[in-house]
């Protein structure tokens, strides 16, 4: 092969065009985190020791539950091409096994290019039992959300927008 003639790019194309042509079915089962936040927020891959307040802070009536809190249950996903699903059903944090209440979420995320960059959105609906002065009970909950990634050569820009509700404020 000689430099110039072209072969590398034909190559590059071809494995890419195989990767957003990649159709696969996933299932991931014990405690995990939903996949749109873990790989785009919430890993490894952080500068900072601490996590953005978006997904760490907790609603102000005693809800412990954080966009960032793991699941223990049952994720199944699908990803076709550059689309990507994911729906997830289990216990949410602070829940044991005596309470029989089953949080679920689902994900989408959409592919841009070839580079990692990707637009998604995320739902979480669960309840979490909280304490009050006349005893216990239950709040639900709702959360909802944009997150995206802009990825360069040397840059990753990293973004997004949740918004939730509690029907005990």
């Amino acid at each position: 092969q000689s430099e110039g003639d072209g072969s590398d790019e034909e190559g590059d194309e071809a494995e890419e065009s195989e990767l957003l042509d990649s159709k696969y079915l996933s299932v991931r089962l014990g405690q995990f985190q939903p996949l749109l936040l873990l790989a785009n927020v919430s890993g490894s891959a952080r500068i900072t020791l601490s996590r953005p307040e978006a997904l760490s802070g907790r609603a102000t009536n005693g809800n412990s539950f954080r966009p960032r809190s793991r699941v223990r249950g049952l994720e199944i996903g699908s990803v076709n091409g550059p689309l990507s699903a994911y729906l997830g059903i289990g216990n949410g944090p602070g829940q044991n096994e005596e309470d029989n209440h089953m949080d679920i979420y689902a994900t989408i995320e959409r592919d841009i290019g070839t580079t990692g960059s990707s637009i998604g959105a995320y739902f979480y609906s669960g309840e979490a039992v909280l304490e009050g002065e006349e005893g216990s009970f239950r709040d639900s909950f709702r959360r909802y959300g944009v997150i995206g990634n802009l990825t360069a050569e040397k840059t990753r820009l990293i973004g997004g927008y949740l918004l939730g509700t509690n029907d005990d404020p």
